[in-house]
């Protein structure tokens, strides 16, 4: 006996084969070092915003907010949660903007 799938499993499995087409593995291997939590941010930004430009953060987009070549997005872990802003030509520098236009944009 087999059971079909809902509208939304198939779109589900549509998007996760096009990550993968792009080049992007959706479940990444489980170690992933965390240099900084949210509630770290947000308590000591404004007094050395240099320590805070590259960081890996673990946690849920909870919120995104698309404004052509630039984005907001509300990323929470499990201390807090903090506003990023994401510039699309940062994010993919040279001529080649698939990555922000089909995974930022439709994910």
């Amino acid at each position: 006996m087999s059971i079909g799938l809902s509208e939304q499993e198939i779109l589900r499995r549509e998007s996760l084969k096009q990550l993968r087409e792009l080049g992007i593995e959706p479940y990444p291997a489980e170690s992933y070092e965390v240099n900084v939590s949210a509630a770290d941010i947000l308590e000591n930004y404004e007094k050395d915003k240099t320590a805070y430009k590259t960081v890996s953060l673990a946690g849920r987009i909870m919120g995104r907010n698309i404004m052509g070549a630039a984005s907001f997005a509300e990323i929470q872990d499990s201390t807090a949660r903090i506003q990023v802003y994401l510039k699309r030509d940062e994010l993919c520098p040279g001529d080649d903007k698939t990555l922000y236009n089909t995974v930022l944009k439709n994910f």
